[in-house]
């Protein structure tokens, strides 16, 4: 608390000091910006949700590679991280898992359907044009696995890109701590009506960082063991735009090869290795004419090898496909969006009790209708059948976007709907526990939020939001009758979170930019049932969840040199589900600082980053630890 009280006091001081520039100082005013989270295409300010989005300029200039280090700075978003960059990265927004948690690319579901989850360190943020995040139920629109939020992230569009030239080329390497080294090279162009990128990544590292581990008297300094990585990433993308016709196919392989050295217990480290293997590709067709007509083919193939040499070697093979047809009309001061989406998925493993697929196929509705001037309704309705466990799920959800003073100045938003998660296939055909007569997990979910755009030394806009969850059916493993445990539908949870976030924008000089964001959030996820009489679990928060969360981020321009900082504060989280022990709250601060040379039409940028500037020895997970302070140099040139 001293250092968050520290920390706040700074701010204030920074904030007055930069009431004192001159009075001739320029303001600038922020851009609408479009989100897609909803299905229909709207403004951020006419949302019925809070939806937080991260540009390319942000995405670009923070620390890090993978779109986790991106993600952590979102708001009611926790990232679980098992060690450093070679370890598994998962999300967790509103207080839930990542399993309620649906990932998205391009609109195209990325969660397996083997565990219902997607391991964010897999996925670089080269190529990535903006993530959006929504932490409230999305099922309606997307189905299974969006309990908690939906995270879109979309890969760039060539076709948008005005300064694109017929040949573009950018290469880029990176060097840094334990023996980091990056490889990227792309080129992109347009032909016509045509427009292309292709690109290729090499990344690997010993990761064996430094950190301090506790024996059961003193701290001793070691070095992570075992932690090595390697990953390559192909990827290629067309694009064909002409009159109301839009085209575009984005096809990539990566390939990631890591050691898993387990939990610290003071031995060697585990010599557990894991090989990913991912191939997605996704078709989008588009016409516009009155009306939008929009189709969206997918298929994925993706093999997980993780082994222990000599003694275990398990093999997963998940694949999938979708096909989602909609058709948007609008009629006067209403859009209509009627859609469906039909997915296979299969798997096949010597983990799983033969060969498994499923096929679901949806039916839905989304509205947009202006009632008045200033109301907005979002009713939307969704039915959907799956196939393995015969069921049905009829989805809903209602929102409203008011307006009190007919501007942006003041925005209030509020919806409530229901969503679940499908069984995923680990938890039904898992060859020594899974369960056939699992049921759907279930939630209802509230939220209601005002955001205000102001004018005020910079320009700013606040948003204050509160978000209640209460699922039911959840699926938890438990001892069953052998030495295996087996997954039940015995579990209920209710989230209870309020996120305030303020950001502000100045152009200082005509040639000096400042932009910089706080967000607190407090989160409430307690265990809502007993297992039996004088439960010492029931209303306990739920493990690895972070009551308090404190992030702030800055960003100071001057013409193409500027500095970048970036500070979370990690408030405790239990590690047992008594709550008796816990993790202590860590303070995580990050920087940069980069400069940009022009010469004829090479553009150069030089980059260095700094990780953990503190020094705090802290783990996200218990058991794992992360890296203390660390390096990197970045090298990118573009023509």
């Amino acid at each position: 608390m001293k250092r968050l009280s520290l920390y706040i006091l700074l701010l204030l001081i920074s904030s007055n000091l930069f009431s004192q520039t001159d009075s001739d100082s320029i303001i600038v005013s922020t851009p609408s910006i479009n989100v897609f989270s909803n299905r229909i295409v709207t403004l951020r300010e006419d949302s019925p949700s809070a939806v937080q989005v991260f540009d390319k300029e942000f995405i670009s200039k923070v620390n890090g590679n993978q779109v986790s280090d991106v993600l952590k700075f979102a708001g009611n978003v926790f990232i679980k991280s098992y060690g450093g960059n070679s370890s598994l990265k998962t999300i967790s927004i509103n207080g839930l898992g990542a399993e309620h948690t649906l990932i998205l690319l391009n609109g195209v579901r990325l969660n397996s359907s083997q565990n219902a989850q997607y391991d964010l360190s897999l996925l670089s943020k080269e190529s990535i044009e903006s993530i959006e995040v929504m932490p409230s139920g999305g099922s309606v629109s997307y189905g299974s696995d969006a309990i908690s939020g939906v995270v879109n992230i979309k890969t760039s569009s060539p076709e948008n890109n005005l300064s694109l030239k017929k040949l573009n080329a950018n290469v880029s390497a990176e060097a840094g701590s334990f023996g980091f080294k990056k490889y990227d090279i792309g080129v992109s162009g347009r032909m016509s009506n045509s427009y292309f990128i292709a690109s290729y990544y090499n990344e690997h590292s010993d990761d064996a960082f430094d950190y301090y581990y506790f024996n059961g008297s003193i701290k001793e300094k070691k070095t992570r063991q075992n932690n090595s990585y390697s990953k390559d990433n192909v990827n290629l993308q067309y694009s064909f735009a002409r009159n109301n016709l839009q085209l575009s196919l984005l096809t990539y392989y990566n390939v990631s090869e890591r050691n898993l050295p387990g939990v610290e217990t003071g031995s060697d480290p585990s010599v557990a290795k894991q090989l990913d293997k991912n191939w997605n590709t996704i078709l989008n067709f588009e016409y516009k004419s009155g009306y939008t007509f929009n189709l969206t083919a997918n298929y994925q193939n993706n093999l997980s090898n993780y082994s222990v040499v000599p003694y275990q070697s398990n093999y997963y093979k998940n694949s999938a496909g979708a096909l989602n047809p909609s058709f948007q009309l609008n009629y006067q001061s209403a859009k209509f969006l009627f859609g469906a989406d039909l997915t296979y998925a299969s798997i096949s493993s010597d983990q799983i009790d033969g060969f498994r697929e499923r096929a679901s196929s949806a039916v839905y509705v989304v509205n947009e209708t202006n009632v008045l001037k200033n109301l907005t309704i979002f009713p939307s309705l969704r039915f959907e059948n799956i196939s393995d466990l015969n069921k049905q799920v009829i989805t809903s959800k209602f929102g409203v976007n008011y307006k009190p003073l007919n501007d942006n100045i003041l925005i209030m938003h509020t919806n409530i709907g229901n969503s679940f998660r499908s069984p995923s296939f680990n938890e039904l055909y898992w060859k020594t526990g899974g369960n056939l007569n699992l049921l759907p997990e279930k939630s209802l979910s509230f939220e209601a939020g005002m955001l205000s755009e102001f004018r005020f030394i910079t320009v700013n806009s606040i948003e204050v939001n509160y978000t209640y969850i209460n699922s039911t059916d959840k699926i938890v493993w438990k001892p069953g009758n052998t030495i295996y445990w087996s997954p039940l539908n015995v579990g209920n949870s209710v989230s209870n979170i309020l996120s305030i976030s303020l950001n502000s924008l100045a152009k200082l000089s005509d040639f000096t930019t400042l932009k910089f964001n706080v967000n607190y959030s407090m989160n409430s996820s307690v265990k809502n049932n007993s297992d039996y009489t004088g439960d010492p679990t029931y209303n306990k928060q739920l493990i690895y969840i972070p009551k308090d969360l404190f992030k702030f981020s800055a960003d100071v321009v001057y013409k193409s040199s500027g500095i970048g900082l970036y500070n979370i504060i990690l408030g405790k989280r239990y590690t047992d589900f008594e709550n008796t022990a816990f993790l202590n709250p860590g303070f995580l601060l990050d920087g940069n600082i980069y400069t940009g040379i022009s010469i004829n039409n090479i553009t150069a940028l030089l980059k260095f980053e700094v990780n953990n500037i503190t020094n705090e020895n802290y783990q996200v997970i218990s058991g794992y630890p992360m890296p203390l302070r660390n390096y990197k140099f970045v090298l990118t040139l573009k023509y």
